[in-house]
């Protein structure tokens, strides 16, 4: 079978790994797993209510248990294999216990998912965790059971970051040798994971079947943002990224409002999509999808509308990348990934908002029609740009998606999601996404989300003023590349974004640059999915 038809049916198939186990179904569960995960913090596993879950064939460890949680470290895992008595056999368990920090500064998240990801990413349960010999689904699995304290009663996104965390540990996409034949899905060992909430009041919080079921949609969402990344560009066109898109369509019943392709976007005055996108194989593409409330998809009511990047290739166009700096460049897409995956688990998850999903699809290619550094390219906004910096592409398509969904689809909130710039990591680091918004209160909103969801935010500067100059051109309304590198050039992207904005819009605008969250250690992370969905429910 081709390998694009793999790839359709693996991405419009895609099953995550982590299964949430209600707390109904906790309480009378018995682990048959052969491979048992203990995670939390120290004070919260060593509390006697924690203990009391451990599951029944392990009861005859729980001292054993105890003194191993006792002398582990904080951010470290110690693993025993325990004795444990199935029919008239005597098996081993393998038991890991690790331990995460209770310490957490005021802009990371308090239950540390960082942590939980690396922790998790340590104890290689993707494909040694099955005995060839069993044939019994529940031990083939591993039950996780984590552990942690908080100061009053547990929001949602508690137990999305938690959840989120171990999701992220696990890369689906491979080419390597793999048991699944015709697959490009790793074959990951399901993880179950039993969640143990306690208050400062020594509560236990329960987990309902139908929050369960929404981290798992969560989870699954965050897997499918990093299996969309990961896959080479060969693969993974803008022709395919449109087609997973359209599939899932049929599946999950929304709409596809826009779908403009080619040369038509020039007759849509999207030019700038077109520009970017001309010189490549396959074609640009500008994709609109729709969530509305109303079954007809005609409601009239505000909307949230998600922008993302879609460079599904960024050679750097004429203005050529050197080798080692292309390297990865597939990740340049991770915003229109983030955004189509975001949309979806709101979809998925029944959200009562108007939510929109924009893909700026695009490859930056070198040929005989690419564009060129001094061509002068009118945008969508009535705007012309004047080229300085063929590699400084994905703000030219973003500007077209953001006039667009200003002027057509009566947004409340635009939201940009974005590998936009390199300097995004030196001016917000490798863990925080950096937004650029127009009001303090969806600023804040962005910053408080990213600590709560585990998908860490931090304010780039907002003072046009001081930027507007940087795009001052003699022969256009605008250059698409600073003068200065130095003067916050991260948020000089999302000034030049701001000016797309239809002039009668006055609703909020976030940009978020997720070059560095997005993308680290040659693997896409899955970063944003639980903070879009914690900004677009509270908004």
């Amino acid at each position: 079978m081709p390998a694009e038809k793999i790839f359709l049916r693996n991405a419009t198939n895609l099953r995550g790994n982590i299964s949430v186990i209600p707390t109904s179904v906790s309480q009378v569960q018995k682990a048959h797993a052969k491979r048992l995960v203990l995670l939390g913090t120290k004070p919260a596993m060593l509390h006697q209510r924690f203990l009391d879950t451990v599951p029944q064939s392990m009861s005859q460890h729980k001292e054993t248990i105890l003194h191993v949680i006792q002398q582990t470290t904080s951010k470290k895992a110690s693993t025993i294999h325990l004795p444990i008595q199935k029919a008239e056999v005597v098996e081993f368990a393998k038991v890991t216990i690790g331990i995460i920090p209770e310490e957490c500064s005021r802009y990371n998240c308090p239950t540390r998912p960082d942590i939980i990801t690396t922790l998790v990413k340590g104890l290689d349960l993707k494909e040694g965790d099955k005995d060839e010999k069993t044939t019994d689904a529940a031990e083939e699995a591993v039950d996780m059971f984590f552990a942690t304290r908080v100061e009053k009663n547990p929001a949602e996104t508690t137990y999305r970051s938690i959840v989120n965390g171990v999701a992220k540990a696990f890369s689906q996409f491979t080419t390597k040798k793999r048991s699944i034949e015709g697959s490009f899905v790793h074959d990951s060992a399901v993880v179950k994971i039993n969640l143990n909430i306690i208050n400062c009041d020594d509560e236990k919080h329960e987990i309902s079947l139908a929050l369960a079921r929404k981290l798992e949609i969560l989870a699954e969402s965050c897997q499918l943002c990093m299996f969309l990344v990961d896959a080479p560009p060969n693969i993974l066109t803008t022709t395919m990224f449109a087609t997973v898109a359209s599939e899932l369509a049929k599946v999950y019943d929304y709409k596809v409002h826009t779908n403009i392709v080619g040369e038509d976007l020039c007759d849509a005055k999207l030019t700038g999509v077109y520009n970017v996108g001309k010189a490549a194989t396959c074609p640009p593409i500008f994709m609109v999808l729709q969530h509305n409330t109303q079954k007809n998809h005609e409601s009239n009511d505000p909307s949230i509308v998600l922008v993302g990047k879609g460079i599904t290739y960024d050679c750097g166009g004429l203005a050529l990348k050197p080798a080692a700096s292309m390297v990865n460049m597939k990740c340049d897409m991770a915003g229109a990934a983030l955004v189509f995956s975001t949309f979806l688990s709101l979809v998925r998850t029944k959200t009562p908002k108007n939510v929109y999903a924009v893909l700026c699809l695009a490859e930056n290619a070198i040929g005989k029609s690419a564009y060129r550094n001094d061509d002068i390219i009118p945008l969508h906004s009535g705007l012309n740009v004047e080229v300085n910096n063929t590699d400084a592409e994905g703000r030219i398509v973003l500007a077209d998606g953001l006039s667009f969904a200003s002027q057509n689809l009566n947004p409340k909130h635009i939201f940009t999601l974005a590998t936009l710039t390199g300097a995004q990591s030196y001016a917000t680091g490798l863990k925080h996404a950096g937004v650029y918004a127009n009001t303090q209160l969806l600023e804040d909103s962005c910053v408080a989300e990213g600590r709560q969801s585990g998908d860490l935010v931090f304010p780039l500067i907002y003072c046009p003023e001081f930027l507007d100059e940087e795009f001052s051109s003699e022969v256009a309304d605008m250059k698409n590349s600073v003068k200065n590198r130095n003067n916050a050039s991260s948020s000089a992207a999302g000034r030049f974004l701001e000016r797309s904005l239809d002039k009668k819009y006055e609703g909020g605008f976030a940009h978020l640059d997720i070059a560095s969250p997005a993308f680290q250690k040659d693997r896409a992370t899955g970063y944003g999915i639980n903070l879009l969905n914690g900004l677009v429910e509270k908004l």
